[in-house]
């Protein structure tokens, strides 16, 4: 136990507890575990806000700031006591685990755990239908758990994601062209577009007043809180709403047709330390987007209809050399036959090309249990019904199709959905298809925010896979590449994609040439 507990003699866990239903004395408690025996409870008062009804608590546990376990606790309000309950509300009380990154908690999977200084966790309220956030931060310099949340009606949160994929698409489509080279020019126009739909949506996932503090002050103490690099940590609700988290811009911004991206950006580091235009609302700083700023990851530890049994959150891909490489294509795309020997110069790899569903359906049932990296290079969207699909040059993958290789991919091979030129393309289309990928052994998914056109997909996926078979965590390597682009090549495009796994996750063993 030395590499968790050192020289002390306990453990300190955060114990939240959170709900709309009922007052909390204090939402957040230490529970202190100590060297050998059992730990002392942990107690919290509870007042019911209902007179009687069911009603819903969720109770997390964090080590470090890293999030461990949620658990939802259904409870039921009575009248009085004695009340008669009928046999409709039995049980009275139940619980379930709602979100799990350990199967184990060893201690060697504590000594091995992150630190994290932001976690956001994203609930549906099954009674109202509000969209529930809760910002754990540890970035107070006494690294103490703070506690608060806010609550958003689909309604009004959907239309702020909506307008800033559309503006994203936009940018894509009719400012790039899907091209990766752009232009000073071209980043005037469009940036300063987004970082306005950017800040719209930033200020209304913040908390409103709570302490006193309204969400732009309560914005700017994290983002004087919040360093370069940080690794954030949020928690989505499965298949209810997906937010855009790398596209939020948290400084102020002064809108006009006369918005300019600093000239400055590129000679100052992240905090802008010392440019002179740090405190201008009307120059758009891209250093003030989480994307450029920090590292998201989304983890799909999240249980389900579709995926009741939790598992362990997959932080390293146990790969082969060479890596084993199932790469799905819709053929009439002009550029994948290119593609391929760029992922060969990158790395020692065993591509197996599947055009159609029977090559695609012969590769899986022969190598799945090697496979290391399932690669989309197809076409995607959704049928009515919200009936998502992934399609390859002659037919349509479903959730059904996938759900037959559950257990299946031993070696928990990263999913890349490249979903190039259709329409309706996007984190709403593919999200309750990661349940099915983490049913058959994946670690995660890569997705995007909108469609992406053929030249950039193509660009972005060479460049990443470079840097993952070298070895280098996902997560750095996206935040990486997002900047290169747009510091060589003036492109905001690396935007467009978002990770829906462990910061961490990389490749057991680099399989890069060099």
């Amino acid at each position: 136990m030395a590499q968790v507990w050192n020289d002390r003699e306990t453990l300190a866990i955060d114990v939240v507890v959170a709900s709309k239903n009922f007052s909390i004395d204090a939402p957040v408690k230490k529970l202190n575990l100590p060297r050998s025996g059992a730990s002392d409870s942990v107690q919290f008062t509870v007042k019911p806000n209902l007179f009687e009804g069911r009603s819903y608590i969720q109770v997390e546990l964090l080590y470090r700031g890293y999030l461990l376990q949620s658990k939802q606790i259904a409870v039921l309000i009575i009248p009085r006591v004695g009340a008669e309950i009928p046999g409709s509300l039995r049980p009275p009380q139940s619980t379930r685990i709602t979100f799990t990154t350990t199967d184990l908690l060893t201690n060697e999977q504590l000594a091995l755990l992150p630190e994290r200084f932001l976690t956001v966790d994203v609930e549906l309220d099954q009674r109202d239908g509000c969209i529930d956030f809760r910002f754990l931060d540890r970035t107070q310099s006494n690294k103490e758990l703070a506690f608060y949340d806010t609550n958003l009606q689909p309604t009004a949160l959907g239309n702020a994601i909506a307008a800033i994929r559309q503006q994203l698409q936009s940018t894509l489509v009719d400012g790039y062209y899907g091209q990766v080279e752009g232009s000073v020019e071209q980043l005037n126009t469009w940036l300063p577009k987004l970082a306005d739909d950017g800040h719209n949506l930033y200020r209304q996932l913040l908390p409103q007043n709570k302490g006193g503090l309204w969400a732009d002050e309560r914005g700017e103490m994290l983002q004087a809180a919040l360093s370069p690099d940080t690794v954030i940590q949020v928690n989505p609700v499965s298949g209810e709403v997906t937010i855009p988290w790398t596209l939020l811009y948290e400084r102020n911004i002064k809108t006009s047709s006369r918005n300019l991206v600093c000239d400055h950006f590129t000679e100052h580091d992240l905090d802008c330390t010392n440019c002179p235009n740090k405190n201008d609302p009307k120059i758009v700083c891209p250093h003030a987007f989480w994307g450029y700023r920090y590292s998201i990851e989304q983890l799909p530890c999240w249980t389900s209809n579709k995926h009741h049994s939790p598992v362990a959150l997959v932080r390293q891909i146990p790969n082969n050399q060479p890596l084993r490489l199932s790469f799905n294509v819709w053929r009439n795309f002009k550029l994948w036959r290119e593609h391929l020997p760029k992922l060969e110069a990158a790395g020692r790899v065993d591509i197996m090309v599947a055009e159609e569903m029977l090559q695609l359906e012969s590769i899986w049932e022969e190598h799945g249990k090697t496979l290391d990296l399932v690669y989309f290079y197809c076409h995607g969207g959704v049928e009515e019904l919200r009936k998502p699909y992934l399609e390859l040059s002659d037919e349509r993958i479903y959730s059904n199709f996938l759900k037959c290789y559950e257990s299946t991919w031993l070696h928990h091979p990263l999913v890349f959905l490249n979903g190039c030129a259709t329409g309706d393309y996007g984190p709403e289309s593919y999200v309750s298809l990661i349940d099915d990928f983490l049913s058959a052994g994946a670690s995660g998914v890569v997705g995007t925010e909108c469609p992406v056109l053929e030249a950039f997909a193509e660009h972005y996926a060479t460049e990443i896979f470079k840097r993952l078979f070298a070895g280098e965590p996902l997560g750095q390597a996206m935040l990486t590449v997002r900047r290169e682009l747009l510091q060589r090549h003036s492109n905001p495009l690396g935007l467009v994609y978002s990770l829906y796994a462990a910061h961490e996750i990389a490749l057991a063993r680099s399989v890069s040439h060099t």
